[in-house]
């Protein structure tokens, strides 16, 4: 999901034990869990939301193509980006 491979992850383990220590540990991780869910369940009711709002007729697929064009423009392109927004 985050492009972690599993030597990657036990490097972090490793480092989150030592700077946390291991009496802490636990709870931060119930902590960080929460918070995990919490965030899914806020996108699932985004994504709920969007779909209630933009009706049967959504082209989600198309919408994401349109939103990750407009991230690389941003990212790569920021002139071309403005350009575009001026333009509408």
């Amino acid at each position: 999901m985050f492009g972690i491979n599993g030597a990657e992850f036990l490097v972090l383990l490793v480092v989150a034990v030592v700077v946390v220590g291991p009496e802490r540990l636990p709870r931060y991780a119930e902590q960080l869990a929460h918070a995990v869910r919490r965030f899914r369940a806020f996108v699932g009711d985004a994504k709920e939301r969007v779909a209630t709002e933009l009706g049967d007729d959504a082209d989600l697929a198309s919408l994401a193509q349109v939103m990750s064009t407009l991230r690389a423009l941003r990212t790569f392109g920021g002139g071309e980006a403005r350009r575009v927004s001026s333009d509408g």
